[in-house]
């Protein structure tokens, strides 16, 4: 196999370490081997086969994170929305603190307007932060997302947080009114 990668022959040497896989389907030094050959050959479709492969025999959750984490970045450079999302959406399973993953997760479902994943992803994103700054941003963009569903109880309860953080954030306020005259909510 070395033979075959300094002769540079790339696919022989696939192919070499394609067979040991044959013989041995969880050998480490071969799916690695794999990777580092098809990122040289520039086949990232082979590329994202060996990074599924390398997870599927990973235990630590955070290894198996990383290599869909890798996935989605190939898929994302390929400019597969779908696959991007798919392989963040399995890592966050093993790694679902991971704050660029859900953001870059949340940026796809507002490209493709997937309104309802994209409110999850706020909703994740939310309780991950502390920033009061952040947080006004990021619930006014939820809130508006639920307005556009048609979810006025959700929308309000979205503005009526923002003010726990700004008693004086504008948008929030003319959200809140604009919603309270619509539902016909006086008294609130």
């Amino acid at each position: 196999r070395v033979h075959h990668y300094r002769m540079n022959n790339l696919d022989g040497a696939v192919e070499s370490y394609e067979k040991m896989l044959e013989i041995e389907r969880g050998n480490l030094a071969a799916l690695e081997s794999l990777c580092l050959l098809c990122l040289e050959k520039r086949d990232f479709e082979g590329l994202r086969k060996f990074h599924a492969a390398l997870a599927s025999v990973e235990t630590a959750p955070d290894a198996r994170a990383a290599h869909f984490f890798s996935r989605a970045e190939i898929a994302l450079t390929s400019g597969s929305v779908k696959d991007t999302a798919s392989d963040l959406r399995t890592a966050l399973k093993d790694a679902p603190d991971d704050l660029p993953a859900i953001r870059r997760l949340e940026r796809i479902y507002a490209q493709t307007n997937d309104s309802a994943a994209q409110i999850e992803a706020l909703r994740n994103e939310i309780r991950l932060r502390s920033d009061p700054r952040m947080l006004v941003l990021l619930l006014i963009r939820q809130g508006r997302l639920w307005e556009k569903a048609g979810n006025v109880e959700e929308a309000i309860a979205c503005y009526l947080k923002v003010l726990e953080y700004d008693a004086e954030e504008l948008d929030a306020l003319e959200a809140l009114s604009r919603l309270y005259r619509q539902e016909e909510r006086w008294l609130e």
